[in-house]
């Protein structure tokens, strides 16, 4: 079996050419090496990120806002979720019926997606950052609708690609990426863009479309979403279900209220065909450490074909999962395998006869573990394996090359085992840990590389591993408070601000203060300059709202959601339903006498607008 870095290396090769029109492997077959790296590690950041187009000699352009990726779905049930959370934030939220929502469905188009400011257009990219590709329309890409419509997607026209190119390409997006990543552009792509046949496409101007209410979408969605991808004249793979409020003073409101994660919009989902399934049994259930000491179930199944790709492997996420299901060796399981999601559990066909348990002892280090009821934890913060993967996490995300997992090993068997250790290594101390003069070299000068760009700092607080605080709870905390101070955060502080819950805030305090050295060391001495996140226009503050729940009724001068941000902002919790642990019932005009009653009797204060504006001021 590969090791996790040359998977990377391939995936990466094959992805660049993909993304440069050039295929070099069947998407099978790509789709193998991927599930086989998710297998061996889950939490390898290749897996969690949009996969970049290379590194093009172009003119790299920030978009104003990340372009980000969607959540995929697979089956009308997952739909029926998507709608249930809609459904509960417009009557918990918004004390509104779901008749004041409609769901606009337009195809998934299939090409390279794009920003189109009315100067400049741009690839996606990684998200953050995208290329300068302007001169697609100089080329002859036509410009749907007029420029400067946001985002969208580069696509050819599938008729003509099946009348006159399907036997030189085995897709059109191959033949769009060709035409816009090309210096020159060859003779049959010409043709194409002399014909008009790729187009920039922005989302705004998708005419095939259809909005219904949730209950026509739940009722009618498979012939709605064929009948959107037979009468779109571009490649599509599925359709983008988006979440609309039907007045649009609310439709912002509701989307912020919805949210995003670092991935994807929580208003909107992409449906694709469901895969293909199938069956096969489990021979062993290996356990691997991770860098926050979680130890997760990998099973090595039965090889088996799904899709076209032969899954030999596949990750169990936890120890709980397994029992709850009751997998384990000999265990004969179904496999689903959806677009180019990896195979996953879709159902246990015969329950496992053998003990379902976690290890006792950690396989890497042999210390005594704890079962949380999820997971299996070992707390040995000597684990070898976890210093591995922390380590390995950093170089990864930081973006420092050739520091994959031998050589982190090698280091660490030296005693190089920290951060700081590893960065202020010399060509010398290389050598001495075993490297040879050019490996040692070339391991230098990409500290040295690395030193001289600037880096994001939610980035850099990202790599450090911190359970809670990935790449968009860090930007979203640094949208906040500065890194300098993030180190000597409270609580409190951490709990104002909307998105984190109090189990997410004290999973942080657990380790933050403990990188405020390798930080400061780091930003003495090491990065040249360190990007500061973009700040809110707002502030957080603390104030005598902090842990409090409160509910508001009746008729209020605003907008409840208004309302609802204020308590937020200091730290409280909205809810919508007077309980016993609600502290505030906030009442406006035309309020009945039961909810003020059940209040009183619970114990719950009863306030005014007027009175509740005085306590946060």
């Amino acid at each position: 079996m590969l090791k996790t870095n040359e998977l990377v290396s391939m995936l990466t090769k094959y992805n660049n050419a993909y993304r440069s029109g050039n295929p070099i492997v069947s998407d099978e077959y790509y789709d193998l090496l991927v599930e086989e790296l998710r297998a061996s590690d889950p939490s390898n950041p290749y897996l969690h990120k949009v996969e970049e187009e290379s590194d093009i000699k172009r003119r790299k352009i920030e978009h104003p806002e990340p372009m980000l990726s969607m959540e995929k779905a697979y089956s009308v049930e997952e739909i029926r979720s998507f709608v249930g959370r809609i459904e509960n934030v417009i009557r918990k939220t918004f004390d509104q019926e779901m008749s004041e929502v409609y769901f606009k469905i337009t195809p998934k188009l299939d090409g390279l997606a794009g920003r189109d400011d009315g100067e400049t257009l741009s690839t996606r990219g990684n998200g953050d950052f995208g290329f300068d590709i302007t001169d697609a329309f100089e080329k002859g890409v036509v410009a749907f609708g007029g420029r400067g419509k946001g985002t969208g997607e580069i696509v050819m026209n599938q008729k003509y690609f099946d009348e006159n190119l399907y036997d030189q390409f085995s897709h059109p997006r191959n033949v769009v990426v060709g035409a816009v990543m090309s210096d020159v552009v060859n003779p049959v792509t010409q043709d194409a863009l002399n014909e008009n046949a790729i187009v920039f496409v922005p989302y705004s101007e998708l005419k095939e479309y259809v909005r219904v209410d949730a209950k026509t979408l739940l009722k009618q969605f498979t012939s709605i979403a064929s009948q959107i991808r037979e009468h779109c004249v571009y490649p599509t793979d599925g359709v983008v279900i988006e979440a609309i409020h039907k007045d649009p003073a609310w439709n912002a409101m509701l989307h912020k209220e919805l949210g995003s994660t670092s991935h994807h919009n929580r208003w909107q989902i992409a449906f694709k065909t469901k895969g293909e399934i199938a069956e096969t049994t489990v021979e062993e259930i290996i356990w691997q450490v991770g860098r926050t000491g979680k130890i997760t179930p990998v099973l090595r199944v039965f090889p088996v074909n799904v899709s076209g790709a032969t899954v030999s492997r596949v990750t169990a996420h936890n120890a709980g999962l397994l029992k709850e299901m009751r997998c384990g060796i000999n265990s004969r399981i179904a496999l689903i395998r959806s677009g180019e999601v990896i195979p996953k559990i879709e159902y246990v066909v015969s329950e496992s006869d053998n003990g379902i348990n976690g290890p006792t002892v950690c396989p890497e280090c042999g210390e005594a573990t704890r079962d949380d009821g999820l997971f299996v934890i070992c707390d040995n913060q000597q684990c070898p394996a976890k210093i591995h993967a922390k380590l390995n996490h950093f170089f990864k995300v930081i973006g420092i090359d050739l520091f994959g997992p031998k050589t982190i090993e090698k280091l660490i068997s030296a005693g190089q085992d920290t951060i700081i250790k590893i960065l202020f290594m010399d060509k010398e101390d290389f050598i001495q840990v075993g490297f040879t003069e050019k490996q040692a070299e070339n391991l230098k000068r990409e500290l040295i590389k690395i030193t001289r760009e600037p880096i994001q700092d939610f980035v850099l607080l990202a790599s450090f591993g911190i359970e809670g605080l990935g790449h968009g709870d860090s930007k979203r905390l640094l949208q906040f408070h500065k890194i300098k101070d993030i180190f000597d955060i409270t609580y409190e502080q951490i709990v104002a601000i909307h998105g984190f819950s109090h189990k997410t805030a004290t999973k942080i305090l657990n380790n933050l203060p403990d990188y405020k050295a390798t930080y400061q060391t780091l930003n003495d001495g090491f990065f040249v300059r360190i990007k500061p996140t973009k700040k809110e226009n707002h502030t957080t503050v603390v104030g005598k709202l902090f842990e409090k729940k409160v509910v508001f009724t009746g008729m209020l001068s605003r907008p409840r959601r208004e309302f609802q941000a204020l308590v937020e902002k200091h730290g409280g919790v909205s809810q919508s339903i007077v309980g016993k642990t609600t502290d505030y019932l906030v009442v406006g005009e035309n309020i009945g006498n039961a909810k003020i009653t059940k209040a009183v009797n619970l114990g719950v204060k009863v306030i005014n607008e007027q009175e509740f504006l005085e306590l946060i001021a």
